[in-house]
């Protein structure tokens, strides 16, 4: 996962879904009492999917600064990133966290 770019700054997808889920956690142990411990199992499926997208060829193309073809067309990130997890393989009791983490993910 190192090889893959997610910030035009150079930061990894590997490191920068880590900063994401470090954000997750911090904002956990701040407001951990207001939230069912189910909520931030679905941020931190959402936290951890939200960028797969970014493995796009075209999407690492771009951060590169290279061009791959001119009939290339890319697909968003977000929308990507939602054909690379099947939801109902999600381990949650309610159906409509799943649909919580694809919202987020989109």
């Amino acid at each position: 996962m190192n090889a893959f770019l997610a910030k035009s700054n150079g930061t990894c997808l590997a490191q920068h879904t880590q900063d994401v889920l470090q954000a997750v956690k911090e904002l956990h142990c701040k407001q951990s009492k207001k939230f069912p411990d189910e909520w931030w199992e679905v941020l931190d499926y959402a936290a951890l999917l939200h960028d797969l997208g970014k493995i796009d060829p075209l999407f690492q193309a771009k951060l590169n600064k290279r061009k791959l073809t001119d009939e290339a067309t890319e697909i968003p990130h977000g929308l990507l990133s939602l054909f690379l997890f099947n939801p109902e393989e999600l381990p949650f009791s309610d159906p409509l966290f799943a649909h919580t983490v694809v919202s987020a993910v989109a």
